[in-house]
């Protein structure tokens, strides 16, 4: 997924998923699986072949590792990735990526974000610089299925970018009989650690 220029370079950054990925020396998929986003910053440095797990190290780009399933959360991190525009108006591009049921965490561009993001302490409460984590309404009468999130441009006119998440399902009983929803995130200049 081109995402823009996430690190501010001047160059378009790509963002790669793997969902999931198997951490090194990680248990069997079933316990210790784990999905991974790669952000590629875009550069005359982008020759040949690329060995993902050495752009961080390298200064090549992030890794992004989802959360594994011992903290209760991996349903499929990296299973949709949506560049959004710049939604907190810094002059960096920003993008999302989905966690199954979960919610989104939401990465906002800069210039210094460090090597490597590891979600697990994002979902376990740890608040971090220019991320953020999508939540949807989900409880035990009310239970979710997360669509597809979008950048819609900048729609009420601030200067910021909006994006639309879509929830697939959102029923009172197990069976999802109810029809899905629709809810648009109005791009902002401070946003809450989690929404």
């Amino acid at each position: 997924e081109a995402i823009g220029d996430f690190n501010g370079d001047g160059t378009g950054d790509l963002a790669i998923s793997a969902p999931p990925a198997r951490t090194v020396g990680g248990e069997p998929p079933d316990t210790d699986s784990r999905g991974e986003v790669f952000v590629i910053f875009g550069g005359p440095q982008l020759t040949g072949q690329i060995d993902l797990t050495q752009i961080d190290p390298l200064g090549m780009g992030i890794r992004v590792m989802g959360p594994t399933r011992e903290s209760g959360n991996n349903r499929g991190f990296g299973s949709v990735i949506a560049a959004l525009g710049d939604m907190n108006g810094d002059g960096f591009s920003d993008f999302a990526v989905a966690d199954g049921r979960n919610g989104y965490v939401l990465l906002f561009g800069h210039a210094s974000l460090g090597e490597s993001l590891d979600t697990r302490d994002i979902f376990r409460g740890t608040v971090y610089d220019h991320v953020i984590l999508l939540r949807g309404p989900n409880t035990e009468e009310n239970r979710l299925m997360l669509g597809e999130i979008a950048g819609l441009g900048d729609l009420d006119g601030d200067g910021r970018a909006d994006m639309a998440v879509g929830i697939a399902h959102w029923s009172s009983s197990p069976l999802f009989t109810e029809p899905g929803r629709v809810y648009v995130v109005y791009g902002r200049t401070e946003f809450p650690s989690e929404m």
